[in-house]
């Protein structure tokens, strides 16, 4: 037998034996990790489920644990306050309750879907990130299945999935639009909100400001000015305003990106109070 045959033969033992075994390991292991993604999905489930009834000394154990459990697979860490404020005050508010109305007009991405005119105005910096949300915008930005997740999300998000992403789909639009970003990415709309007020990019809703092209409108749960790290927002770009109505583009919206407007005259939806624009200058 020569070496020609020899490595025949042990080349047949591996494609016989090696192969099939590498390829049973390979499928463990794929199998095992997706059963512990659903088993991590049921333990978020019920946690919100048991943070949904109202916070009383007797279930408050049970508070505990549901809250550290939502804490360590958010992937952004709450903080102590935050994470008390869930044990012993906050009841998270039932899906029959949205947070956030549906968007009712779908048709104003028509409206959203092109460049505003330079006569609006709007920053250099605050338009192209505007031009990087239209290009998302008319790519269909959405996500590739319902939880937070997809190719897009995972774009805005670093590669996390499974968290809410209107924020960072605000500081990646900024980020790509520019080499070196105006602040810091992020994917909380209360930071973005204090990172603008420290550089004095804020304008109240008592201003009389009239937002521009790239401008960011901010709305909370709760006064943003405090000092607690967790305050639940909402960050989306101005697209234009026409004196009456404002035009925005925004992210996580019925589980995607999409054009919305609102009467000037009152800006607060649902829960969510209005607390101004944000313009980056130049």
């Amino acid at each position: 037998m020569n070496n020609w045959d020899k490595l025949k033969i042990v080349s047949a033992l591996i494609g016989t034996i090696i192969v099939p075994v590498v390829i049973g390991v390979v499928g463990n292991n794929y199998n095992r990790a997706i059963k512990e993604r659903e088993l991590q999905g049921k333990f978020v489930e019920l946690s919100i489920q048991i943070l949904q009834q109202p916070p009383s000394g007797e279930n408050r154990n049970l508070r505990i644990w549901a809250t550290n459990v939502i804490d360590s697979y958010s992937g952004i860490s709450f903080g102590d306050s935050a994470k008390n404020d869930l044990i012993d005050k906050i009841q998270i508010p039932t899906s029959s309750a949205p947070l956030v109305p549906p968007p009712k007009e779908p048709e104003t991405n028509l409206l959203v879907s092109q460049m505003p005119s330079t006569s609006m105005g709007g920053s250099k910096i605050g338009r192209k990130a505007l031009a990087q949300a239209i290009g998302e915008l008319t790519a269909g930005a959405q996500e590739i299945e319902l939880g937070n997740a997809g190719k897009f999300i995972e774009k805005y998000t670093r590669g996390r999935t499974g968290i809410p992403w209107n924020t960072a789909f605000i500081s990646w639009c900024f980020t790509e639009s520019e080499d070196s970003a105006p602040f810091e990415y992020t994917l909380s709309a209360h930071r973005l909100y204090q990172s603008f007020k420290e550089n004095g990019w804020i304008k109240s809703p008592q201003s009389e400001y009239e937002p521009q092209p790239g401008d960011i409108a901010f709305w909370f749960r709760s006064d943003p000015n405090t000092t607690d790290q967790f305050v639940r927002g909402l960050a989306v770009f101005v697209h234009h305003s026409d004196g009456q109505t404002l035009y925005t583009i925004e992210g996580n919206i019925a589980n995607q990106v999409q054009g919305l407007s609102y009467k000037l005259e009152q800006m607060d939806r649902g829960n969510f109070i209005f607390y101004g624009f944000g313009h980056v200058p130049d």
